[in-house]
């Protein structure tokens, strides 16, 4: 009785809340855990890679193209609290926000977790290489961008080390900003603040206060950096590109192997309006 209850890790009250307790919860939980650990392994990847790429330009002195200082807040400040807030609060469908007629629909959408369907060698080798084109991306264009355009401001101030780490570093913050952004299917007013004040005006910030922080490398670079159309020219072209890519590959996903939760995303979006009699039927030919 009561002293198994107090021993126990779960318990449950009546015998009908297992079902929300395993197919709600146990199935997101899944899908945050998979999907938390596939962006963390290519957010860090994306992250490493121009400095083995860079190695090959210095002649493996150890040089790195970034300050210390914003490799280690990457993971600290600028990129943290959005994996946390999609990692708590994702979801892709909810049985309580749609109706009835979704309920039904999930034992046929728990297959996920049984089958391991999202965290499988096949998608983490995936990510990893998109990680790698990524970092690829990050680390030549701006090389190329500003080896035939060293002057950055009409009173003759040149490109240095730092002015292409820091815009090495934007366009990277700018990559996996919106990787995530694509990920995320539940927007929230907690996500939106967070992904908005707590990642992006957090990165803004420490940059100028890099500019006049002695103890960064990037001392004094930023303000001309940011008055050169090459700085913004080269971020949008590193950011959209990228963007654009990861539509394209999330959009042929949605049409090579659709998931079943995408399957009834895309039923109540094309059935919006539509009478809850209507849907369930809609629903009910679906499922069989």
């Amino acid at each position: 009785g009561m002293r198994a209850v107090q021993s126990s890790d779960f318990a449950l009250g009546e015998f009908k809340f297992l079902w929300r307790l395993l197919m709600h919860h146990g199935r997101l939980c899944y899908l945050r855990n998979s999907e938390l650990i596939l962006y963390f392994f290519y957010k860090n990847l994306v992250l490493t890679g121009p400095h083995v790429f860079f190695a090959f330009l210095n002649g493996f002195s150890g040089q790195t193209i970034f300050d210390d200082n914003y490799i280690a807040f990457y993971n600290l400040f600028f990129t943290s609290w959005p994996l946390v807030i999609k990692a708590t609060f994702e979801q892709d469908i909810n049985y309580q926000l749609e109706g009835p007629p979704v309920r039904k629909l999930y034992p046929s959408l728990y297959y996920i977790g049984a089958q391991r369907t999202i965290f499988t060698w096949k998608n983490y080798l995936i990510q990893n290489g998109i990680g790698l084109l990524h970092a690829l991306i990050i680390f030549l264009v701006p090389i190329f961008v500003f080896r035939d355009n060293h002057v950055l401001l009409s009173n003759g101030q040149n490109v240095d080390m730092w002015t292409l780490s820091l815009t090495s570093f934007t366009c990277l913050f700018t990559v996996v900003t919106g990787k995530l952004v694509i990920w995320t299917r539940w927007w929230t007013k907690v996500s939106i603040f967070f992904y908005s004040i707590m990642s992006i005006c957090v990165y803004i910030s420490y940059v100028w206060i890099s500019n006049v922080w002695s103890g960064s490398l990037t001392v004094h670079s930023v303000v001309a950096l940011h008055q050169s159309p090459i700085f913004w020219l080269t971020l949008l072209l590193v950011g959209g590109f990228t963007f654009c890519l990861d539509l394209l590959i999330e959009h042929v996903r949605l049409y090579v192997k659709k998931s079943g939760s995408d399957y009834v995303r895309e039923l109540l979006q094309e059935k919006k309006g539509m009478g809850w009699n209507d849907m369930k039927k809609e629903i009910t030919v679906t499922d069989q």
